[in-house]
């Protein structure tokens, strides 16, 4: 008997057919608009939903989330310090008190954890699985849009602002790992610089999600502050820590008393990296994608 072919499943909705996926009927498999109890990015909550086995979907249906690639950068981004700063505690104990980020600003980032060997070496994988899942989130979010439009959900603006936001944080990411490639002990402004170039691009997609979830004006409270902190950590921190390098006197050398105090500049830092592990939790909220396979 010769086997039968079972055409995939199809979601029904009152939009046309897409190529590569579908989108989900509003009101189920909608993410964002923040949930009243937030995942801690320890708990892995998107990775687990991503890679865990009974993950929703099938071998040839599944149901595709772009903001659970966001979230799974995030949990990275948090282990990765985790970890980072518990391998550079145990093996270079010294460093906490001496290195050219603490001379300059007057405090530890967190990028010192992982600015020396072995603890640089343990950040790399980490760095390559955080671009390739901020490359991916870029991917579908763009891939939604675009489905959004083919739905008459969109429009062409927004379509647009999506497609600019999501390839700028795409080339970002693709660079992400140079800040592990020059430390700040060969090159301080290469190292900083090429952090701060995938912050500063990391907005427009975030920026471009809001516009494209109905922009500020359909956001909550919680959404606006968010935005507005998130906004402002970002414009702030290059501003600020480049006036605090350009005002250190190599000549002396050691600690000096940066310009800009060092608990303002501290606080919109680790803030950043806080509302960044947390950016899934207050995006707007989106449907996800059908998304089908099949041999040819």
């Amino acid at each position: 008997m010769a086997p039968q072919h079972h055409p995939p499943q199809r979601v029904r909705g009152p939009w046309r057919r897409c190529a590569r996926g579908q989108l989900l009927p509003r009101g189920g498999g909608r993410v964002g608009g923040t949930a009243a109890v937030c995942d801690p990015p320890l708990a892995m909550a998107s990775l687990r939903a991503l890679y865990s086995a009974t993950a929703p979907g099938s071998p040839r249906a599944a149901v595709v989330t772009p903001e659970h690639y966001m979230g799974a950068a995030g949990e990275l981004l948090a282990l990765m310090c985790a970890t980072c700063w518990a391998v550079t505690g145990v093996f270079r104990p010294g460093l906490v008190a001496d290195n050219p980020l603490r001379d300059r600003l007057g405090y530890n980032t967190v990028c010192v954890g992982f600015d020396t060997q072995p603890a640089r070496a343990l950040a790399l994988p980490f760095v390559t699985l955080i671009a390739f899942h901020n490359m991916r989130y870029c991917e579908l979010d763009t891939l939604r849009a675009r489905l959004e439009l083919v739905a008459g959900r969109s429009t062409r603006a927004k379509v647009r602002a999506t497609a600019w936001g999501n390839g700028l944080y795409f080339a970002g990411s693709a660079v992400l790992g140079l800040f592990l490639v020059v430390s700040p002990f060969e090159d301080l402004w290469v190292h900083f610089w090429s952090f701060m170039l995938v912050v500063v691009l990391r907005w427009f997609s975030v920026a471009a999600n809001f516009y494209e979830g109905g922009g500020v004006a359909t956001c909550t409270r919680a959404q606006l502050a968010f935005l507005a902190s998130y906004t402002s950590c970002t414009a702030l921190i290059p501003v600020l820590a480049t006036l605090d390098f350009a005002a250190y006197d190599s000549r002396v050398g050691g600690m000096q008393t940066p310009p800009v105090p060092a608990l303002v500049l501290a606080s919109l830092d680790y803030a950043w990296f806080v509302l960044t592990a947390l950016t899934k939790e207050y995006l707007p909220a989106q449907p996800s994608i059908q998304a089908t396979w099949e041999l040819h």
